[in-house]
């Protein structure tokens, strides 16, 4: 179902900057734009990273990224590495990328489980992968316009737990809680 990339990235976007180049100080991403920062860029292979060609991989690299580029990163290394177009619902598939992307890998698919739980499905492993068994959990609950809709309060407040844990165990980042919350607890994006 990658018909729900388009509508996801521009949620996505919504709390990402719409391409506007960030630095902010005592963000562990470093610089960012379309969402993608530094931190991640440099973790990639240099032929993929090294945006502006120079054989480094800076802020530089961010300051010069595209949409199309930003966009394809996010397509590749969140949307199709985490499975979500196999997600029946476009504001599941949405929300769970706009997890994917802010917080990564098991501990997104973790949320993803933990709200499973919290709409009454035990059968799922909480081990933080979203497989098939994750995948078709998630899709039974999409059945239903309540049932997504159940499902969505809980992300949301998985999502949030996550965020006030974050800044318990690292109170640096207590500036960032407000924005977290409203992206936790946001409807729409």
């Amino acid at each position: 179902m990658t018909k729900y990339f388009d509508a996801a990235w521009h949620d996505l976007q919504y709390w990402e900057g719409y391409g506007k180049f960030h630095r902010v100080p005592g963000d562990p991403g470093g610089a960012t734009k379309w969402g993608t920062s530094l931190r991640f860029i440099a973790n990639l292979p240099l032929d993929e990273a090294d945006i502006d060609g120079d054989g480094h991989v800076t802020e530089r690299d961010i300051a010069v990224l595209t949409e199309d580029q930003a966009k394809a990163f996010c397509r590749k290394h969140f949307w199709l590495h985490y499975q979500l177009q196999a997600i029946n619902s476009e504001p599941v598939a949405s929300k769970l990328l706009n997890i994917f992307f802010n917080m990564r890998g098991r501990t997104a698919g973790r949320v993803a489980q933990r709200a499973l739980a919290s709409c009454g499905i035990h059968d799922v492993e909480e081990d933080g992968y979203i497989g098939p068994l994750t995948q078709a959990a998630i899709n039974d609950l999409c059945c239903s316009p309540d049932l997504v809709a159940l499902y969505l309060v809980a992300l949301r407040a998985q999502q949030e737990g996550v965020y006030r844990l974050i800044v318990a165990n690292m109170p640096e980042l207590r500036k960032f809680l407000a924005g977290w919350l409203r992206r936790a607890r946001d409807h729409k994006h």
